[in-house]
């Protein structure tokens, strides 16, 4: 999608690189690797983005080092769109997630919203495949600065946590979130126990 409005596949690769690891510096080889392009294209967008002050350089042991200038104007709003644009280049993800395990909830927050003070980047309330979710947040961790932190709840102790007001629990929920799948209710009443009259 970035592609189009940027023009440049190097650039926007640049860009998801620098916006996606704002507290890290690079060196143009480095840069190359990542992203795996040529060093002349590199070289070029690198000067392009030097030049409208998104992205600063300076010298280090002999090498040229490049970091996001998070004080830049549009910083904020392209940091936005490249985090969002994560899914659409990989729209499969949460399909992904939803086919690791029977989830009665599931909500993205921290790294995927930008929510610095999150108790968790995925929270999901259901019987999931340790295993398999782990190979699913290995294939899409690349260009994250931090690893993606991760929190299941059995449906059980969801409930157990609920009735005695657990902190962690309240905070998540009170939390800034995107919930994706919430089944909650309907897993409640079908758990309830059958009282007699």
């Amino acid at each position: 999608m970035i592609e189009h409005l940027f023009g440049s596949r190097t650039r926007v690769k640049l860009l998801r690189l620098f916006l996606s690891s704002t507290q890290r510096s690079f060196f143009v080889r480095e840069i190359t690797r990542l992203t795996d392009e040529h060093i002349n294209s590199v070289r070029r967008e690198l000067l392009h983005l030097e030049r409208i002050s998104l992205v600063t350089s300076f010298e280090q042991d002999r090498k040229k080092f490049y970091k996001v200038n998070q004080h830049a104007l549009l910083f904020p709003e392209l940091k936005s769109m490249v985090m969002k644009s994560r899914f659409s280049g990989h729209s499969d993800f949460l399909e992904q997630l939803q086919k690791t395990g029977k989830i009665y909830y599931l909500a993205l927050s921290g790294l995927f919203i930008e929510e610095a003070g999150a108790p968790t980047d995925i929270f999901i309330v259901g019987d999931i495949d340790r295993g398999a979710l782990q190979k699913v947040l290995d294939n899409f961790q690349s260009g994250f600065e931090r690893e993606i932190y991760y929190t299941i709840l059995p449906l059980e102790e969801y409930h157990y946590r609920q009735e005695i007001g657990d902190k962690f629990l309240i905070d998540m929920m009170a939390s800034k979130k995107s919930v994706v799948v919430d089944l909650l209710q309907q897993a409640t009443k079908k758990t309830a126990p059958a009282y007699s009259r």
